[in-house]
């Protein structure tokens, strides 16, 4: 009975408890660079301007026009070949009763000449009138 006496195990068998104080710095760098990149992404998304396309056509003319959700429009005419472009500013009319209602200012691309119009967005019919009373209905697209 002496002779079978109970053999520990030794330090070297036991195994070792992982510490707390050690920090994995790959990981953390990898889930703080992905951190910030949705973050740069999101803000990318959020501030990018969606726009709606009208288009319309009359016999040999067909008018397009995309209205930006920061306050820009552009219009664009197609005349058998040929067409005319022309960019500007747009901003709500407030001191009268309609509903969407907004005035916007054309410059064309080689003219120095602005041109003054006023138009309505009812659901997807925009309505265009200029000074001189001349309408442009136009209905919504989808984007192409």
């Amino acid at each position: 009975m002496a002779d079978e006496k109970e053999k520990k195990p030794s330090a070297a068998k036991k195994p070792k408890k992982k510490g707390n104080s050690k920090i994995d710095m790959p990981t953390i760098i990898f889930f703080v660079v992905m951190v910030v990149g949705l973050i740069v992404l999101t803000i990318i998304l959020l501030t990018k301007p969606s726009s709606k396309i009208y288009e319309g056509t009359y016999g040999d003319f067909i008018v397009m026009a995309e209205v930006y959700s920061n306050n820009k429009i552009d219009l664009a005419v197609d005349i058998n070949q040929e067409r005319v472009l022309q960019s500007g500013t747009y901003k709500e009319i407030t001191d009268d009763n309609v509903e969407n209602n907004y005035e916007a200012e054309f410059k064309s691309d080689g003219d120095e000449s602005v041109t003054k119009v006023t138009f309505v967005i009812d659901k997807d019919k925009f309505t265009m009138t200029y000074d001189d009373g001349t309408t442009v209905e136009l209905k919504e697209t989808s984007k192409k």
